[in-house]
């Protein structure tokens, strides 16, 4: 979305400043998806937050992707940001679940690591 606001300019006929709002309310919608996932993985679990997040994400992004109108692109839009939120806020603890502290080094190293390293190797 960040290089898109040209097109949707002269797709949805909206002004520059009304271009930016998709990716604004994707932004905003992440900083307040851990708000409601943080609490609710301790709950439930981070599994379900995992899973659940994934597949609505997925579809509010098809959505976006599919639909016609520029309200309701921003609506999919910040609904798929809600939902992929609590996945990076809460993706931290998993290492911590799954290995004892004395493991806990190289797995979190590689953790930590793979968002910088990733794009550098690619």
């Amino acid at each position: 979305m960040s290089a898109a606001p040209a097109q949707l300019k002269v797709e949805f006929g909206v002004t520059t400043t009304q271009a930016i709002l998709p990716l604004s309310l994707y932004v905003f919608a992440l900083a307040l998806g851990p708000v409601v996932g943080g609490p609710l993985s301790e709950t439930v679990g981070r599994l379900p937050i995992y899973i659940g997040g994934l597949v609505l994400g997925t579809l509010f992004t098809l959505g976006a992707g599919l639909t016609h109108s520029f309200a309701g692109l921003n609506i999919l839009r910040f609904l798929a940001g809600f939902c992929f939120a609590p996945s990076l806020a809460i993706a931290t603890g998993s290492p911590n679940e799954m290995y004892r502290p004395v493991e806990r080094g190289i797995p979190s190293t590689f953790f930590i690591l793979t968002p910088f390293l990733g794009p550098g190797i690619a």
